[in-house]
């Protein structure tokens, strides 16, 4: 059975963006690691909520992770292939 991380730290150290607390969903981020990324280059001020960007990147794929597909976008095939 799948243990659900109930505090950041669990979350953290699973390496999960999220905690469960009295059964809600919360991001698995500190008030200091949100103001660090707000400092940083990925935060963009005029972006919206610090929050919800942490939280779309920690939600993206990574390029690195085992199984990770790149997919190319569909292209028309060459004029001269008819």
């Amino acid at each position: 059975m799948l243990v659900q991380p109930t505090t950041i730290a669990q979350a953290q150290a699973a390496g999960s963006p999220y905690f469960w607390d009295n059964g809600k969903k919360k991001l698995a981020i500190t008030a200091e690691q949100l103001a660090a990324f707000k400092g940083g280059a990925q935060y963009d001020p005029a972006g919206g909520s610090a929050l919800t960007q942490w939280a779309n990147i920690q939600n993206q794929p990574q390029m690195d992770a085992p199984g990770y597909i790149v997919k190319m976008p569909e292209r028309a095939p060459p004029p001269e292939w008819g």
